[in-house]
């Protein structure tokens, strides 16, 4: 396991607050941070280690540029957004029969009977209804399963999905 080490106080490891630490007094504790970026007093302190900036850091061997020595950084969470929404929409025909409308918006859809007769008029009177609004996988998904569930028992419903506003 690669350890980095460190000679700060581990308050000011844990803050991250090297530059307030420059004129403080006192010896400094060597700390080791793990792979994990699990911060703890070294077991065995390393002998001549010179803390950052009492030597010439260009003096050190095998120090590259980009390698972390002497401060610990803690990285920002990203800002997650929300996925974008998809309508299933669900389309009026003049041969599939309204109780196989209202038996897909439950089977599929998890509505109540109630709710599920209410949108299947919806769909009947306006032609096509919003049944349900989902990611854009849950949505594509949901529209092919009604869609074969349909063909399976010889009628023409048809789902859509389409972008939400």
């Amino acid at each position: 396991m690669k350890k980095r080490y460190f000679t700060e106080s581990y308050d000011q490891i844990m803050k991250v607050d090297v530059k307030s630490r420059a004129g403080a007094a006192g010896p400094a504790q060597a700390y080791e941070v793990d792979e994990l970026d699990s911060v703890r007093p070294m077991q065995k302190p390393m002998q001549n280690f010179q803390p950052r900036g009492s030597a010439g850091d260009d003096d050190i061997p095998g120090l590259d540029e980009d390698q972390d020595v002497g401060l610990v950084t803690e990285e920002s969470e990203p800002e997650l957004k929300r996925p974008p929404m998809f309508k299933v929409m669900l389309l009026n025909d003049d041969y599939t029969p309204m109780e196989f409308v209202v038996h897909i918006l439950e089977a599929f859809f998890g509505m109540n009977r109630e709710k599920a007769t209410q949108i299947m008029l919806v769909v009947h009177t306006e032609g096509a209804a919003v049944v349900g609004i989902f990611p854009r996988d849950i949505a594509e998904t949901k529209s092919e399963q009604v869609n074969q569930y349909a063909q399976e028992n010889n009628h023409p419903l048809m789902s859509t999905v389409e972008l939400a506003d």
